[in-house]
């Protein structure tokens, strides 16, 4: 019996134990700084683009005429603007979270999001129209 005592408080010990567990994750892909302000307006190409940060995460089409009119017959306006423009995202984001746990007191989190984003717009040619690159950090 007092055997048995002893394991049991051994196990109750044992599971009020604190804990800590930590991820780590990443997603998207890798966005470079350097290679988006080596891009320039008015010069640079969809193709050259696409060498220098690879693959994007995501495509857009703005042609923003389009989606007011839902496509009906309609003379585009003679002023310049981003109505035929493409525009073409990369994003990268890191997660490192980290949970602590006492069992009878109290659970503890903390997460940080770390993330890159560049959109790059290219007119009907396929030009560098605009280029906006935006980093978030905690």
């Amino acid at each position: 019996m007092r055997r048995a005592l002893q394991a049991a408080a051994l196990l109750l010990a044992g599971g009020a134990l604190p804990g800590c567990l930590m991820l780590h994750d990443e997603a998207g892909v890798p966005v470079d700084p350097a290679a988006a302000a080596a891009l320039q307006v008015g010069r640079s190409t969809r193709s050259e683009a696409l060498a220098a940060l690879g693959p994007p995460t995501g495509q857009f089409d703005t042609d923003l005429l389009a989606l007011v009119t839902g496509g009906a017959a309609f003379a585009a306006p003679a002023t310049p603007g981003r109505l035929d423009d493409e525009a073409l995202t990369w994003q990268q984001v890191h997660i490192e979270a980290e949970v602590l746990f006492f069992p009878v007191l109290f659970l503890w989190a903390e997460s940080r999001v770390t993330s890159r984003t560049l959109t790059v717009f290219f007119d009907a040619r396929g030009v560098v129209t605009h280029v906006a690159f935006r980093e978030d950090a905690p």
